[in-house]
């Protein structure tokens, strides 16, 4: 899809049954009317943060369906948005949703689980609409939920120089890291952890800081080399920043 798109039509990719994921440019701001209605081999998507309207029958009938996150952009999810989708365990809803419509997650059988952003009186506020509360009733929702950040290994709340010691002792050295962390350590969403996952994060590290004690910084994009040597314990010199220093992964023990 290209990034110039901003809009998915109505019926786009209706009744694609061998359609699995799809990934959505962060241009696309709407989601037409039934735009993946009957996508029954749909597996996963990414429903980027640019987006702020979802049509109804948007993904009704995506039966293999497991899990979507709604972007806090997102003030109402439309009639039978997720009706008929069977499979789907569990469903993030921010509290900037306001209206659910009717039938939006009808026949959504499995649906075990809601983490909402906002308080429980906040979600007691949503106008939901027709034959929604039955199996919001069968799940649990998780209220003043926070969504894990990407990236963030070592859960502290930030993107920092640890999170990517954290990966490249995972990947050099296997030290153990939980399902929770390497959920968020895959940043390619490939499946797998690997250097490329660390140069993904190192420069999502460089690109958010741009000032330092107030003054302004002039990055050198630096060459990104994997030398790994069979002889040596000095695996993937690959430099992270921290600070105004750089260091290599013979220093990991050094950074601060």
């Amino acid at each position: 899809i290209p990034e110039s798109l901003t809009h998915i039509g109505k019926d786009a990719f209706l009744g694609c049954k061998s359609l699995k994921s799809i990934d959505l440019p962060e241009s696309v701001t709407s989601i037409g009317v039934g735009a993946f209605q009957n996508c029954s081999s749909l597996q996963s998507i990414d429903i980027p943060e640019s987006v702020t309207n979802i049509g109804g029958h948007a993904f009704r009938g995506c039966s293999n369906l497991q899990s979507i996150n709604i972007p806090d952009s997102v003030t109402s999810i439309g009639a039978y948005t997720f009706g008929g989708c069977s499979s789907l365990q569990s469903i993030d809803i921010p509290d900037s949703v306001t209206s659910i419509g009717d039938s939006a997650f009808d026949y959504c059988r499995n649906l075990t689980d809601i983490y909402y952003t906002g308080s429980e009186s906040e979600w007691n506020n949503i106008s939901i609409g027709k034959y929604n509360k039955y199996y919001f009733t069968n799940a649990t929702i998780h209220y003043n939920y926070v969504p894990p950040i990407s990236g963030d290994i070592s859960g502290n709340g930030e993107i920092a120089v640890d999170d990517v010691i954290y990966l490249l002792k995972y990947i050099v050295y296997s030290i153990e890291l939980t399902d929770e962390q390497l959920e968020k350590a895959d940043l390619n969403n490939d499946g797998r952890y690997s250097v490329i996952d660390a140069i993904i994060l190192q420069r999502m590290i460089l690109e958010a800081v741009w000032f330092k004690d107030g003054k302004e910084i002039e990055w050198v994009d630096p060459v990104w080399e994997v030398n790994v040597e069979d002889d040596t314990d000095s695996l993937l010199p690959i430099k992270v920043f921290n600070g105004y220093h750089w260091y290599s992964a013979a220093d990991w023990d050094e950074v601060p």
